[in-house]
Parts: C-alpha cells; sequence; structure tokens
C-alpha cells in the first residue's frame, strides 16, 4: 500500500518518505505474536481466609511477585496511576483484584477458585457467629451498614453484604480502625 502511494507520486515527498520508513521499521513489531493478557494458565486459586491469602500472596504482596505466582491476569494497572486504588493486578474472570498500591485484595462473588470458609454461600448471621467482628472501635468510619469488620492476626477482614449474603471480601494489611476510605 505504501509502495502505490508513492509510485503515484512523481515526486516522492517527504511526508511520503517517512511514512515508507515507518512502515518499514514497524512492520516486524506488526507482525510478532504477544501474549494477552489472560491467556497463562493459573494454578487453581485457593484463598485462605484464616491467613489472608490467595494462593500464598498476601495484600501486602509486590506487584511483580503477584503477576509472577498467578500470570493469568486479565488486565492491570502500574503501581501509582490515579485510578484502580493506585494500580495492582486483576483477575476479572476469577473476581479477583489484587491492589498492590494500597495493599488490599479484593474477591467479589461469585469467586472462580475455592475458599476455606463458604463466605459467599454462609448467611451474615452463621458468617459473623464464626468470624466474631471487631466491634464498634474497630470499625473504621467510612463503614456502612452492609459492611463488616473482622480484626484477624494478619490485618482485618472486611465483609460487605448484599442481603443475607456476602457479595465481596477485602483483606488488608492494616488494623480495620486505621484503614482509610478505598472507595
Amino acid at each position: 500500500m505504501i509502495a502505490a502511494i508513492l509510485a503515484r507520486a512523481a515526486v516522492p515527498s517527504m511526508a511520503a518518505l517517512a511514512l515508507l520508513a515507518a512502515g518499514v521499521t514497524l512492520a516486524p513489531a506488526a507482525s510478532a505474536q504477544l501474549t494477552p493478557p489472560g491467556t497463562k494458565k493459573c494454578r487453581p486459586l485457593v484463598v485462605d481466609v484464616a491467613k489472608g491469602t490467595v494462593n500464598g500472596l498476601g495484600p501486602a504482596a509486590p506487584l511483580a511477585k503477584v503477576k509472577k505466582k498467578l500470570p493469568c491476569f486479565t488486565g492491570g494497572t502500574a503501581e501509582g496511576d490515579l485510578y484502580n486504588y493506585g494500580g495492582g493486578s486483576f483477575y476479572r474472570d476469577h473476581n479477583l483484584y489484587f491492589y498492590t498500591y494500597l495493599r488490599f485484595t479484593e474477591i467479589r462473588a461469585p469467586f472462580n477458585g475455592t475458599l476455606s470458609i463458604p463466605v459467599f454461600e454462609r448467611s451474615r448471621e452463621a458468617l459473623l457467629a464464626e468470624l466474631k467482628p471487631s466491634g464498634i472501635q474497630g470499625r473504621p468510619n467510612w463503614g456502612t451498614p452492609a459492611d463488616e469488620f473482622v480484626t484477624m492476626d494478619w490485618g482485618c477482614l472486611q465483609l460487605t453484604f448484599a442481603g443475607d449474603r456476602a457479595k465481596q471480601i477485602r483483606f488488608y494489611t492494616r488494623p480495620c480502625g486505621d484503614l482509610y476510605n478505598p472507595r
């Protein structure tokens, strides 16, 4: 196509020559096959609610480590960006999100993996009886009535409910009372 444009011109212009040079330079890159996000396979995802980990990765895991251990990511944002809570690695086909810049992990229902506690199948009452929420002093001031916060050895577990069932869980590295509002 570029050669046809040049052939029509009696005297090739500088713009036409630049276009030809760009085409020759970029042609190999255009034919190279890249592996798009999400095409690599991950081992089955296993969430340990008691430890606050996904396949052994906690919310403080660096972005490079998350991507190396879970190469099946479907998207991501560089750390320090102004959106996606400052960046992270995302697994949309699993409903799993590592927000590595702010150091929290989010798992949404329906989760495509295994949970050590079937958080999304149990009633709110049954979950709270087992997990024992932090109480008013351990609750951030931005929490809504749909949120419950549980102090864990590793930080804070947030459960967000829709009616009687959890729709989302988050693992934070910080204590529940010290959480900033990530919304």
